[in-house]
């Protein structure tokens, strides 16, 4: 039996009332909400090997390195953007002929940072020591997307232009083959929930995705639907102008390196509305990093606001993620259990499929 994973970028628990056909699967189903990860990073690394983030230790794209292949940009320290898109174009150039993961833009970032900042992950997921080198072992054929390249399990790497359409068009081609494990990693209602929010246009994205997902299924495939964060309308903005240190900022998330006053930092970024991460949020949130290449401070936005200007976005969006405590949906086809599960849960429900590994619910 053949299964699918798609990965719903963004997708809210209280969305699935807007999918009329993957609504029609609930009374099949285990449905309900993820408990979800903090931050922007880690959910395929915590989904295919059953770790907890501070486990796998892949948390945000950027991190401190002091051996970072991004040095080389930070000896031309231009303010011209124009002059910064082109030397970020070409960085992307280079990182697409290695086949490297997460195309980062790098034209809003001060280019002096980068002799401290690198991308904490270069290969591809279905690279790893995970559950894809399981099925390799067991014999179990996989195709797999993740922007901006597909895998055919045979160390082929192809370049894909993105669309939904043309993503699942390419799946249903797949689907025909032999294999036993597709995974695909959607991202339109991401991009319409930053652009125009949660309203219409959102709605419209739903009900697409919607049929592109019925125009793929049949009975007798397993498939699970996953929302990895939700998605917010942006009613305030926030601008972190901080003098101490080096600082990176995510679109809802301020990282910190080099403090002389930890303190002060940290009572500015709470007069700005913003939540400074104590020892029991790292507990919480299984973010306990060995060392502090993800920030020595870190402050996240409340639900609402963004960071702007920030190390990504060239204009304010109408919706973000990246807070605490959201709510992503899930919908396991053909199974039973509580309507609550965590990220590393997939891995369990995954072998289960795949590989025969009995689990409880």
């Amino acid at each position: 039996m053949k299964t699918i994973f798609i990965l719903l970028d963004s997708w809210r628990e209280d969305e699935i009332d807007k999918m009329d056909f993957v609504k029609s699967l609930k009374s099949k189903s285990r449905y309900g909400q993820v408990e979800s990860l903090l931050g922007y990073g880690g959910h395929l690394e915590t989904i295919f090997s059953g770790k907890e983030i501070e486990e796998h230790g892949f948390w945000f794209n950027i991190m401190k390195s002091e051996n970072s292949k991004l040095k080389w940009l930070s000896k031309f320290n231009v303010k011209s953007k124009l002059v910064k898109k082109f030397f970020s174009y070409l960085n992307i150039s280079k990182m697409l002929l290695r086949r490297e993961d997460y195309l980062l833009r790098l034209y809003n970032f001060n280019f002096k940072d980068l002799k401290y900042l690198d991308f904490s992950k270069k290969r591809l997921t279905c690279l790893e020591d995970n559950l894809f080198r399981e099925l390799e072992k067991e014999k179990k054929r996989f195709w797999y997307f993740n922007y901006p390249f597909s895998y055919d399990g045979k160390k082929k790497i192809n370049w894909v232009k993105y669309s939904d359409k043309k993503v699942m068009e390419l799946l249903k081609k797949n689907l025909e083959r032999n294999y036993d494990f597709y995974f695909v990693h959607l991202l339109g209602l991401d991009k319409v929930g930053h652009s125009y929010g949660v309203g219409e246009e959102r709605v419209k994205k739903l009900k697409e995705i919607d049929l592109l997902i019925k125009n793929i299924f049949k009975e007798d495939y397993n498939l699970i639907i996953v929302g990895d964060h939700g998605m917010y309308d942006v009613k305030e903005t926030i601008d972190v102008k901080i003098d101490d240190g080096l600082m990176f900022l995510d679109s809802t998330v301020a990282r910190f390196w080099f403090l002389k006053s930890k303190e002060k930092v940290k009572k500015k970024l709470e007069k700005l509305g913003m939540k400074v991460l104590e020892k029991e949020d790292y507990e919480k949130y299984k973010v306990r990093m060995k060392d502090d290449r993800y920030g020595e401070l870190i402050g996240i936005c409340r639900k609402g606001s963004m960071i702007f200007p920030n190390s990504y976005n060239d204009d304010i969006s109408k919706g973000m993620h990246g807070y605490l405590d959201e709510n992503p949906g899930f919908l396991i086809y053909n199974s039973e259990g509580e309507d609550k599960i965590k990220f590393k849960d997939f891995y369990l429900v995954l072998k289960e499929f795949l590989l025969n590994r009995k689990i409880s619910n």
